[in-house]
Order: structure tokens, then sequence, then C-alpha cells
């Protein structure tokens, strides 16, 4: 369980899920876990570049089903980079990596394997040990 800390605001994790009383890694101050528990997140990642409409469609659908069926907070490329014009796909990944490190899951769509973006975000993934679900 992710619990916010209300004294410095850090995110603390607490395996014991029997304690409701949370003893913050940072402060040291105590607090109840289940007022302050923080979602998990999960990244939605997969093919943009070449298909129509950005592939927007694909993501929307797995974030609606994901957040129905999987109780995380999910996050698409599209949630976190609004297309704007002229904007590199460099900065697009600047944004989307950032907004990966918050999550602890990541979901991968069909096609996801020929996307040079959601490779490295899927290696990230492998090598931080996420939780990874291969989409169908």
């Amino acid at each position: 369980m992710k619990s916010k800390c209300p004294n410095c605001g850090k995110i603390n994790i607490n395996s014991n899920p029997d304690n409701i009383i949370c003893r913050c890694f940072n402060c040291y101050e105590y607090f109840n876990l289940s007022a302050n528990e923080v979602k998990s997140k999960m990244y939605v990642s997969g093919p943009i570049t070449g298909f129509p409409e950005y592939n927007k469609k694909a993501f929307d659908d797995a974030k609606m089903k994901l957040e129905k069926e999987s109780g995380y907070e999910v996050l698409t490329p599209f949630d976190v980079s609004p297309f704007t014009p002229g904007k590199t796909w460099i900065a697009y990944m600047h944004e989307d990596l950032k907004a990966l490190m918050d999550c602890d899951a990541i979901a991968m769509l069909p096609g996801w394997e020929y996307s040079a973006g959601a490779t490295i975000e899927h290696d990230l993934a492998v090598k931080l040990s996420f939780t990874i679900i291969y989409l169908k």
C-alpha cells in the first residue's frame, strides 16, 4: 500500500497491510495509512507515430478498460503530453518518461514492439521491475 505522509508529502510504501499506522521513512512522523492512501498508477504504452489520429482511440479504450478492471489510476501519453504543433518526438518522450517514472505498472498495446518510443518505455519498465500487462 502506498501512502502520502501528511507531514512532509513523501510517498511511503508499507508492505504490511495489517498495519493502519505507518511511520514516514523521511520525517519519521506517524500517520494513519488508510486516510492517506495513494492509488497506484499504470502507464499505457504503444505505437503512436504513423497511425491515424495517433492511435488515440486504442489508448483511450485501453485506459477505460484498465481503470474499470485494474484498480490503477491509468495514464496515457495523451494525458501527459497534449499534441503541440512543432513539438519534437524527443520532447514528447521526455514528458512521457517522466510520467512513467511515477507509475508502478505499464500496459503495452498491440504493436508496441514496432514503436521506438514504446520499446524504450517497455525496456525501462522491465529494468525497474514494473508489473507489465500485454494487451490484445
